[in-house]
């Protein structure tokens, strides 16, 4: 796996703050969830989700997702001058 030239400063981007934050938040909001909501699911379960998003996010983020040039496009030369190469003879 190729990492971007800059993820040494990965820290300092707003995307991964921003999940960071995002992470954060969903805690926050299972600490708030009525008790008998809570009991539904297993805490274990949603800071597991949690672990899973930011390791996903990151690899996701941090990962060179730049595309290696396709090669030109050949198109066929008509066999008959008066006919386009798609058309059956």
């Amino acid at each position: 796996m190729k990492l971007v030239p800059d993820w040494h400063q990965c820290w300092r981007w707003h995307s991964m703050q921003g999940m960071g934050g995002a992470i954060g938040c969903l805690i926050w909001a299972w600490e708030q969830m009525p008790e008998r909501m809570r009991q539904e699911f297993p805490s274990r379960w949603v800071i597991g989700l949690a672990v899973v998003m930011l390791i996903g996010g990151a690899i996701g983020r941090l990962r060179d997702q730049s595309k290696p040039p396709r090669p030109p496009i050949s198109v066929p030369q008509p066999l008959n001058s008066r006919q386009p190469p798609c058309w059956p003879q």
